[in-house]
């Protein structure tokens, strides 16, 4: 999470409109794990190609939304608007296409944006409260995991 938040203190953003495709970083090696099964398979050679692995358009969230978010979950925080008209240029929109791999892989992701915001923002905060870290991301992929084994070649 961010510092400012874990001190308490206002979290400036400078693009609160900007539009990303927010996931869990289980998602894409979720992904590469799925796109890896194919590889080894019969017919591996016809999988060697780019690919993207990222959330379903309705993940596609601004990034003051986002923050509100988080803050709503850690359960504390503010944030202010700093527009820099002298930032750097900065898109105001991006979005991954994943019609390839949910197409040919039949992949799609496994978790929603809620459940990817609410698990990040769980890590942190156990994280932040002395847990143990690799105890906690095993419990994560386990929570994970039934999305992973349900996506067989």
């Amino acid at each position: 999470m961010h510092p400012r938040l874990r001190k308490k203190e206002t979290i400036e953003i400078h693009h609160p409109d900007s539009t990303r495709p927010w996931q869990h970083v289980l998602e894409p090696l979720g992904g590469y794990l799925h796109l890896g099964r194919h590889l080894g398979g019969a017919k591996g050679a016809d999988f060697c190609q780019s690919w993207n692995f990222g959330p379903n358009n309705s993940a596609n969230k601004n990034v003051g939304d986002v923050v509100q978010d988080v803050i709503r979950l850690w359960g504390s925080g503010k944030v202010v608007v700093e527009r820099d008209p002298n930032a750097p240029h900065e898109d105001h929109w991006l979005q991954l296409n994943c019609d390839r791999a949910n197409q040919y892989l039949a992949w799609s992701p496994t978790w929603n944006y809620p459940d990817s915001i609410g698990e990040t923002v769980g890590w942190y905060r156990r994280y932040q409260e002395g847990a143990d870290i690799a105890a906690l991301t095993d419990s994560q992929i386990e929570k994970y995991k039934p999305g992973l084994e349900g996506r067989r070649p």
